[in-house]
């Protein structure tokens, strides 16, 4: 789970999308992804609807490597938690648990981030109602998971499919979908052609828009490519699977 330029751009990504002061983020293990002052130079010049104060924050972080909480704060996040701060080993396991189970209350928040996560976890429905129960109302789920290439570098790949008919079943809204390669290039679909996703792809099949959506993506971005999407919680109501 290496750090990728996609990661903070989807953040950015997120936070606009919130609109609201002080949000609240959540990853669910540190991932160990620390950016240096070049790296941030570049995400500032690139990322045009930054403000001025965010550009100064991110401009003003002085280490030559620092961690991703630093970024979090600089682009106006109240906080940035990690459920389980240290074990790679233990998130996996856990999530395959219900937390929520036995009524433990668990702290909500604004941004649920699934960097990779859902692609190697062992029990996926526990999974998803853990990410529902710990997103707030109104609050955003990041998904990044595995799509074209990347062949045995996770336990899942996961087809755009499974999250339109999560949606479906939770009355989520979609906020953005996109291709990206590990670089953070991106081919980003806008949301009233999203169906374009939901296809049944063959692999003859040479008229599917689908298809030639991955032979442009391919084209652009290279084998190796992510697929995400950030979803939107539109109300507290229990995870269905039905």
């Amino acid at each position: 789970m290496k750090f990728s330029p996609i990661i903070p751009k989807s953040i950015f990504d997120c936070y606009k999308s919130l609109s609201i002061d002080s949000p609240t983020a959540l990853s669910f293990f540190d991932q160990k992804i620390n950016m240096n002052q070049k790296f941030l130079n570049e995400f500032v010049k690139r990322q045009r609807l930054l403000s001025d104060k965010q550009k100064t924050l991110l401009q003003n972080i002085s280490s030559d490597s620092f961690h991703l909480d630093d970024f979090f704060k600089a682009l106006g996040f109240l906080e940035h938690s990690f459920l389980f701060p240290n074990d790679k080993k233990e998130t996996f396991l856990e999530l395959s648990k219900n937390l929520f189970k036995h009524e433990k209350p668990i702290k909500k928040y604004d941004l649920i981030i699934n960097n990779l996560i859902m692609s190697n976890t062992y029990n996926q429905l526990n999974f998803l109602i853990n990410l529902h129960n710990l997103t707030k109302e109104n609050g955003l789920m990041l998904h990044i998971v595995p799509f074209s290439g990347l062949i045995n570098q996770n336990l899942f790949n996961i087809n755009p499919i499974f999250f339109r008919q999560i949606a479906i079943w939770n009355n989520y809204e979609a906020v953005k979908i996109s291709l990206s390669n590990f670089s953070g290039a991106e081919v980003t679909i806008p949301l009233r052609k999203h169906q374009i996703f939901y296809e049944i792809l063959y692999s003859k099949d040479e008229i599917s828009h689908f298809k030639k959506l991955i032979d442009f993506s391919k084209e652009k971005l290279g084998d190796d490519i992510y697929f995400i999407i950030i979803l939107k919680k539109m109300n507290n109501k229990d995870f269905k699977f039905e």
